[in-house]
This record gives C-alpha cells, sequence and structure tokens, in this order.
C-alpha cells in the first residue's frame, strides 16, 4: 500500500491535467524476476532496473546497448486507444554516452500490430535528467496505444529512463466490439468468452507474477509414423493435413511420384496419432490397383486440403469440406471419404495457390475463413479471406 501511494502522489506531482494511462509509470514495481519493471516488455537486448540515481526513487529503467547493429526497445503494456485523440507522452533520460535515447507514441489495431508511431529522441550525453516528449493523433482503427523506449540501432552506450506519462485528450470511446473496452484508468480486459486463445504475445495479459511465464516449446523429431511407399504415393507426396473426428484421426495427404509423373488424394488412419494404416478403398484404380487409399483423383488433387465444417447449419452430406487446385474449388463429403465437388466453378480466385490452403469455419465470426498462398513483389505471402 505505501507503495501504491508514493506512485500516486508521485504522478500528482507531474500534472493536474489528464491523468496517466501507464501502470508503473515511475519504474518502482518490479516485474517477475525482478529484473525488468512490472508493465514493461523488454522486446530485444539488454536492460534492467537500476538503482543509480533514479528520477524518481527507488529506481529506474537501464538501457545498455552493446551493438551498433540492434537498437533495445523496451515496451509498456498496451491500453485501450481513442480513435481520434491526441495522445502525449514524456519521459526523463540521462545519458553519459554520446548516444541518443529515443520515445515512441505507438498505436496497434485489434490483431496487436503496430500501425501508426511517432518517435523524439535527444543526443546525449546529457547534463543530468532531461524530458523528452512525443505526441500523436491515434488513427481510426487503433484499438490499443503504447509507449516505446528505445535506444538506436547506430548507438553503442547505456541510458536511463524514468518517471514516464502517456496522456490522451479527445477522441472516441475505446473498442467496445468483443475485443477491448475499458476496465478502470489504464487498464483493459478482453472479453473472449469461452473461446480458447493462443497466448504468442502479451495482447490479452495483464501482468504476470511469481512463476508464471510465458515459453516457446519446440518440437521434438519422434518415429517415422508414416511411410509413402505404396504404389500411388512415392517421394514427392506431401501437404499433410491431420483431423480428429470422434476417435479417428485421420492424416489426407498428396500422394505424388518423382517429377510430378502423378498425383492422388491419398488418406491413412490411425486411433492415437502414431500407429497409422490405409484403409483399402475401391474408389479410383491406380495402374492395376484396384484396391487403395485413394478418395480424390481429379481436379484439385495437388494441394486438396480437407477441414470438417463446424458451422451449426452445415448440411449432414457436407460435413467434411476441402479446397484444392488453382484457383480454388470446393470440395464436399458426408464421411471424409466419398467426396464430390460443391460447385462447379472456383470459390477462390484471386491469389497463387501453389501449396496448402487451410480454410475453417470461424464460429466467433459465423463465416468461412482461408488462408491461402501468394506473392508480393516476389516473396511468397500469406493471405486470409
Amino acid at each position: 500500500m505505501i507503495g501504491t501511494l508514493t506512485c500516486a502522489l508521485a504522478l500528482l506531482t507531474l500534472s493536474a491535467g489528464p491523468s496517466n494511462l501507464l501502470t508503473n509509470p515511475d519504474m518502482s514495481e518490479p516485474g517477475a524476476g525482478g529484473l525488468l519493471p512490472a508493465d514493461w516488455e523488454l522486446l530485444r537486448g539488454e536492460a534492467g532496473l537500476s538503482r543509480a540515481e533514479p528520477h524518481t526513487p527507488p529506481t529506474c529503467l537501464r538501457i545498455v546497448d552493446a551493438s551498433a547493429e540492434d537498437g533495445v526497445p523496451v515496451e509498456s503494456a498496451h491500453v485501450p486507444a481513442r480513435p481520434g485523440g491526441t495522445y502525449r507522452a514524456s519521459v526523463w533520460v540521462r545519458t553519459d554516452d554520446p548516444v541518443s535515447p529515443g520515445l515512441y507514441v505507438q498505436f496497434h489495431d485489434a490483431t496487436g500490430a503496430r500501425i501508426f508511431e511517432v518517435h523524439e529522441r535527444v543526443a546525449g550525453p546529457t547534463e543530468g535528467w532531461t524530458q523528452l516528449g512525443a505526441a500523436a493523433v491515434a488513427p481510426d482503427e487503433a484499438a490499443t496505444a503504447s509507449v516505446l523506449l528505445y535506444s538506436f540501432a547506430a548507438d553503442v552506450g547505456t541510458a536511463h529512463f524514468d518517471t514516464v506519462s502517456l496522456t490522451v485528450e479527445g477522441g472516441d470511446e475505446p473498442m467496445e466490439d468483443g475485443v477491448l473496452f475499458p476496465a478502470g484508468p489504464g487498464k483493459a480486459v478482453a472479453e473472449i468468452g469461452g473461446r480458447r486463445e493462443l497466448f504468442v504475445d502479451d495482447f490479452l495479459l495483464d501482468a504476470m507474477s511469481g512463476d508464471i511465464a510465458r515459453r516457446l516449446h519446440h518440437p521434438t523429431r519422434r518415429e517415422v509414423v508414416l511411410e509413402y511407399d505404396a504404389p500411388w504415393e512415392g517421394p514427392t507426396s506431401a501437404y499433410v493435413t491431420i483431423l480428429r473426428d470422434g476417435d479417428t484421426i485421420r492424416a489426407y495427404y498428396r500422394g505424388s511420384g518423382r517429377a510430378g509423373t502423378h498425383e492422388v488424394v491419398c488418406m491413412a488412419e490411425s486411433d492415437d496419432g502414431i500407429h497409422f494404416t490405409r484403409p483399402s478403398l475401391s474408389l479410383f484404380e491406380f495402374e492395376g490397383h484396384e484396391t487403395n487409399s485413394i478418395v480424390w483423383r481429379g481436379e484439385g488433387e495437388h494441394n486438396f486440403t480437407p477441414f470438417i465444417d463446424t458451422n451449426p447449419e452445415c448440411p449432414a452430406d457436407q460435413r467434411y469440406k476441402a479446397l484444392g487446385g488453382a484457383p480454388l474449388v470446393a470440395f464436399v463429403s458426408p464421411d471424409g471419404i466419398h467426396w464430390r465437388l460443391l460447385v462447379e466453378e472456383p470459390v477462390i480466385t484471386d491469389g497463387a495457390f501453389d501449396s496448402q490452403n487451410l480454410a475453417f469455419y470461424d464460429n466467433e465470426r459465423g463465416h468461412y475463413v482461408c488462408f491461402l498462398r501468394d506473392f508480393a513483389d516476389g516473396v511468397r505471402t500469406i493471405r486470409t479471406c
């Protein structure tokens, strides 16, 4: 409680105008592990709390830039943005080195991607603590705002930052579309209902304490579960799609020979995801093999990619769907084995489609989504529609 009162009094001393949107603006509260201030994230490089002559005791942020190749950014927690509002940020900085500490005001869309920023910097060495400010108007698509403290890429040296402020005047109310809505000063609550979320970043996290941490775990190679050694398969078999239907796990993939001598859509089944068997089907003959595991042969076979339709309005005879070809045509099946074209004409025509194009029914938004392959300026890209 004493720390909370101290923080509040310090903010009152700074300004009688708009309230500070940032939590832990004076770097006084350490985060998990005690190395960085709470509610601030080191994006790369080296930074940590310091007790060396802070502007607002007991601590400040020290950024150590050891390379002229990469900058060192430290970002505040994101706060709900007011589109059209004027955001003003300030920070006290000091450095004994010939570096240029920087201050960014940043805006992000509902996915967390940065869409606009402005920045200011001061040339070091400074004569003690120097206040740096920056201002920007939030764009219409802004969902959140943040402050970034930065040691620029060409710098090599140490800089200290303390007593940060971010305020807003005017603008529309923060977004209330199920992504963000206000929940008290400087806070944001994500209304996710019962849906699952993948925590790849801090967009939905207010704070982590104790032993909680986000770690990236790498996949571990295990035993081979399926060899493409059937006569209708071959060395260029690819594009595996794994689907679970009840207690059955199905692997759909392209069976293809060397240099594209043939292409067919194959399927294997498993009850544990490790031991796969090929069903004995007689749907398509292949070079004298009337019984095989081929479930489709013809248009779209090169990159045939199925999914199980979770649309509550989906007809029973279309519970399985797939996209394939270039442009993409749609297929349907009642059981994942017997397939037919849904419509004759392609359903998606704009794109490159030269690999696996993933579609599914988005139950949250109530429509179908596809992530598809394309090119931009000669570089492979991923589009969505």
